[in-house]
């Protein structure tokens, strides 16, 4: 199950902050999700001498995690939810949205999911406790440009959480109890 600060999170309150509030565009938007600090946008920060504070996540987490939205047309650039966006608000059918999105979003950058299990189960020949496959070893097998990193982590890391990928444990990826 998903973190509550987990990206997956971050993304149902972006689609239900629209379904609630409906702005007039994405900077609105991103503008009353800070406003509302809901938990899933903190984060703990501990110091040195053991004190752990609050913080209120930063804009940018919020306006990456629309853009991402945006990405995954979830939602649309006019800030409507698009009929995939409006069926992910049922809590039953948000992982199979996130699915069929994420694959139709890894497919614009041809790439497919059975590449990734494909390079997953090539790692996992040479693996080493070194050499686990996690999204950074993944995306540098599948050579991902370095422009698309951030994009291919992030839609790895949901893809792993909406079981979306035969091979995801946490944040290593490996084959599946269900084979």
């Amino acid at each position: 199950m998903a973190s509550e600060r987990s990206l997956y999170r971050k993304i149902q309150v972006v689609l239900d902050e629209i379904r609630k509030s409906r702005p007039e565009n994405l900077d609105l938007l991103a503008e009353r999700i800070h406003e509302r600090s809901p938990i899933n946008f903190t984060y703990y920060n501990t110091r040195i001498k053991g004190q752990t504070a609050v913080e209120v996540c930063k804009s940018k987490t919020i306006r990456r995690t629309i853009d991402i939205c945006v990405d995954l047309e979830l939602i649309s650039p006019d800030v409507e939810l698009t009929p995939a966006g409006r069926k992910a608000l049922n809590l039953a059918d948000y992982d199979n949205v996130l699915r069929q999105n994420l694959k139709l979003a890894f497919k614009k950058q041809g790439i497919i999911i059975e590449k990734i299990e494909s390079t997953i189960l090539d790692i996992l020949k040479d693996a080493s406790p070194d050499k686990i496959p996690t999204w950074q070893s993944i995306s540098d097998a599948m050579q991902i440009e370095a422009r698309n990193k951030r994009k291919f982590h992030d839609h790895i890391t949901l893809l792993g959480m909406c079981k979306g990928i035969s091979f995801s444990q946490k944040k290593i990826y490996l084959p599946s109890q269900k084979r």
